[in-house]
């Protein structure tokens, strides 16, 4: 389960960096 924990963590650091710099948009 440690690649699960690991996607979870890349979400959770794109989400961030999304909310912060909505660039993409």
């Amino acid at each position: 389960m440690r690649d699960f924990q690991f996607i979870q963590f890349s979400i959770s650091l794109f989400y961030n960096n999304q909310l912060s710099n909505p660039t993409v948009h």
